[in-house]
């Protein structure tokens, strides 16, 4: 297939003041490879010049430049580029902030679709760097990026091993993702939890490249996070995606079962750690929100000996070492901890 007997793909772009930034993440859209695209623009009331930037790229016939005449929120400026603007078969989002960095992105992610029965997903890698260039998180191949194609279920049953399973990098099937209702209402983990609905009822394919950068900058609403909203990440997102697992798969609440234990036991443990090496106050509430809401996660958590041994190196008397062996983690959590006190 050439051209337009390819299905058609949207590549999103929401933004809101990133006038700085923003030019980034239309020329890597700009510059993907793929046939039959077009680009959503979607600022939504910025009081910066951001659309005298965006509007250097209105030559480009491939994009949809949109303005809000007032500032409707993110997720709703989400849900107007998707379900009004937007009208691909096929969906991708870039951050104002982020950008593609494999311009065969779309290309193979399409490539995958045809090739491959109920393909709802593909998956690249992401880079997470500093202002700095520093690199801070790369997606771990390990297991789901060392196949092309894995039935959606296993996936969502493997989520333990790789959790890197968000909307950035990621093509979705668009009318999938909007029955999904995922603008509908806000959580910290509202791409997560829809991903994770996604592959229970189709497939996934899996791009092992680094094809996403996702800057951090601290102000990353996902990095702003107090430990009520981290208890309502576990409450909206994992235990949603639970339920909604039972209830699709009656017969398998046993997996399922085991498969919540799990995930909260892996989500508590890391947090856990982080919020000891930022904030002991906030420490101190989740993890007696987990001995007195998790009992038996609690009770297993104590007794898993690389617990003690993180719990003991991330100890604020000795977690400043880590500069000796690590020294880019350690500025890190260093700047994050400033960023979250």
């Amino acid at each position: 297939m050439i051209g337009k007997e390819l299905p058609l793909v949207s590549i999103v772009i929401t933004s809101y003041n990133r006038a700085g930034i923003i030019n980034k993440a239309i020329e890597s859209a700009i510059a993907q490879d793929y046939p039959n695209l077009e680009i959503i623009i979607s600022d939504n009331a910025s009081t910066d010049n951001s659309m005298e930037v965006i509007n250097r790229f209105a030559g480009d016939p491939r994009m949809k430049i949109s303005r809000n005449a007032e500032n409707i929120g993110m997720i709703a400026n989400f849900k107007k580029a998707t379900i009004e603007l937007a009208s691909g078969e096929y969906i991708t989002y870039i951050s104002s902030d982020d950008y593609l960095c494999d311009k065969s992105f779309v290309s193979d992610a399409i490539s995958l679709i045809l090739k491959y029965n109920d393909v709802l997903l593909v998956f690249g890698r992401i880079r997470q760097v500093l202002a700095s260039g520093d690199v801070v998180g790369i997606t771990d191949e390990y297991p789901f990026w060392l196949k092309e194609f894995i039935p959606g279920k296993e996936v969502f049953l493997g989520f333990t091993q790789n959790s890197w399973l968000s909307f950035g990098a990621c093509v979705h099937r668009r009318k999938d993702l909007i029955d999904m209702k995922p603008f509908d209402e806000h959580n910290m983990a509202k791409d997560i939890e829809i991903n994770l609905k996604l592959l229970l009822r189709g497939n996934a394919c899996f791009i092992n490249r680094i094809t996403y950068e996702q800057l951090i900058h601290f102000k990353n609403e996902s990095l702003s996070v107090n430990t009520d909203k981290r208890i309502g990440i576990v409450r909206d997102c994992f235990e949603e995606a639970y339920r909604y697992a039972v209830a699709l798969y009656p017969a398998d609440k046993p997996l399922f079962d085991q498969w919540i234990a799990d995930v909260l036991k892996v989500y508590f443990k890391q947090h856990l750690i982080a919020l000891k090496i930022t904030d002991a106050k906030e420490f101190k509430h989740l993890l007696r929100f987990v001995k007195e809401n998790y009992k038996g996660i609690y009770k297993e958590i104590n007794k898993d000996p690389r617990w003690k041994l993180m719990n003991t190196l991330y100890h604020p008397a000795i977690f400043p070492l880590l500069k000796v062996f690590s020294p880019k983690r350690y500025e890190y959590y260093k700047k994050r901890a400033n960023s979250l006190s």
